[in-house]
């Protein structure tokens, strides 16, 4: 079902272990992410981040915020690395348990910039990890968009689009 070339992976992100479980999940495909600067200043893991590829974003400066997705997407394109985001911004801690938040629309600039194709997944049990650590985590792949089915969207359909996608998937399990 994955695709051959590089893509961008969308997932929600209810736990700060999220990305570590698709990096090993997906490691033949050699998966990045976009993450907060916060993340790569960790002294280890900021430097095993950047060496995979990882890119950070100031979540403070939207001005920035061009360039981090131009990088993101060079790295697709360049076959260096696929390239992961949580279009809602940050991990998911409502006490609700709310199955998503609002999507930020900005994100799938990555997408349309990259021309890649769209890897969306939903992970379960992730929070669970906090309290257990040997916690069996599940991680679906959903759907696959090629860049020919969303070539012609906006930003902030591709990101509904996506969002309806996700949350159609959450609710029936």
């Amino acid at each position: 079902l994955l695709p051959t070339e590089r893509f961008m992976f969308v997932s929600n992100p209810f736990s700060v272990y999220g990305p570590m479980i698709a990096m090993l999940h997906l490691k033949e495909h050699a998966l990045a992410f976009v993450s907060k600067k916060e993340n790569i200043q960790i002294p280890m893991a900021g430097r095993f981040m950047l060496a995979y590829g990882c890119v950070s974003l100031d979540r403070g400066s939207t001005r920035k915020a061009t360039a981090v997705i131009d990088a993101a997407a060079d790295n697709i394109t360049s076959g260096r690395c696929s390239m992961g985001i949580y279009p809602e911004g940050g991990t998911n801690r409502d006490p609700e348990n709310v199955l998503l938040k609002p999507f930020k629309g900005g994100s799938f600039r990555l997408a349309l910039k990259s021309r890649a194709p769209i890897v969306v997944a939903v992970m379960s049990n992730t929070r669970k990890i906090n309290r257990q650590l040997f916690t069996h985590v599940t991680m679906d792949i959903i759907k696959v968009f090629t860049y020919e089915e969303y070539k012609d969207m906006k930003t902030t359909e591709l990101s509904e689009l996506t969002y309806k996608t996700m949350e159609d998937w959450l609710c029936r399990k």
